[in-house]
Parts: structure tokens; C-alpha cells; sequence
């Protein structure tokens, strides 16, 4: 009984204390200094190129999902050395999020030089939708 009550104050407490540090890191990241920024947007970088297939995932779509458009060269470098084809679909995904027209029509050329025809359908509708949104 009071090794259950000791489990049961052990979860709430620690859930407690990663929620204050999620809106912690939430506030933070609003208030991040040019140069902290520039440093984390480089780790980036270096993780988009890393021989760890798991840390370039979570790059590429980190990328993508906090739209750090300054990357968006280095996925398309990426893209055209990348053999993995689910990691060309999440470049082209990462990519599509960050709202670049000339990079999605860079993105579809490099499809086509390839010879990946799904890709390259998957991008031109991406292109598509993109053109639709921004009416």
C-alpha cells in the first residue's frame, strides 16, 4: 500500500515537472538571442549531413516543422546524394513545409533527373496544393 502511494506521488510529481518544462521551452524558444539561434540552426545543419540515419531524420523534419528556410538548400543537397527512398519523400515533405516555390520546383526537377516518377508526382501535386494555398 505505501509502495503504491509512493508510485502514484512519483508519476504526478513527474509529470508535473515535465510539463513546466515544456512551457519552459515553449517561452524560451521565443526568446532565443541571434546568436543562439544562428548555433542551433548550424547543429541543424550538421545533423541533416550526419552519418546517423536516425539524427538526419529528425533533422530533416525538424527543418520542415519549425520552417527554418535557411536549410533549405541543404535538403536539396541532401536529396540528390539520399538513396533511402522514404528520406527523399520526408526531404520532399520537409521542403513542401517550408513554403518555397523555387525550392518544390527544384525539388521536381532532381525527381525527374532521378528517374523516381513517384516522387516526382508525389512533389508536382505538392506544388499544386501549394500554388491553391497561397491564393
Amino acid at each position: 500500500m505505501l509502495k503504491s502511494k509512493f508510485v502514484v506521488s512519483f508519476a504526478v510529481l513527474f509529470t508535473l515537472m515535465l510539463s513546466t518544462a515544456n512551457i519552459n521551452l515553449a517561452q524560451g524558444s521565443k526568446n532565443l538571442s541571434k546568436e543562439k539561434y544562428e548555433q542551433a540552426v548550424a547543429n541543424i545543419k550538421n545533423a541533416i549531413v550526419s552519418d546517423n540515419s536516425g539524427l538526419r531524420s529528425s533533422a530533416i523534419y525538424m527543418t520542415g516543422k519549425y520552417q527554418l528556410s535557411e536549410l533549405g538548400d541543404a535538403l536539396i543537397n541532401e536529396y540528390r546524394k539520399e538513396e533511402s527512398k522514404s528520406t527523399r519523400f520526408l526531404i520532399a515533405f520537409s521542403i513542401y513545409q517550408l513554403g518555397d516555390k523555387n525550392l518544390i520546383d527544384e525539388l521536381i526537377t532532381e525527381s525527374f533527373l532521378k528517374g523516381d516518377v513517384e516522387l516526382e508526382e508525389t512533389v508536382q501535386s505538392m506544388l499544386k496544393v501549394y500554388e491553391i494555398t497561397q491564393i
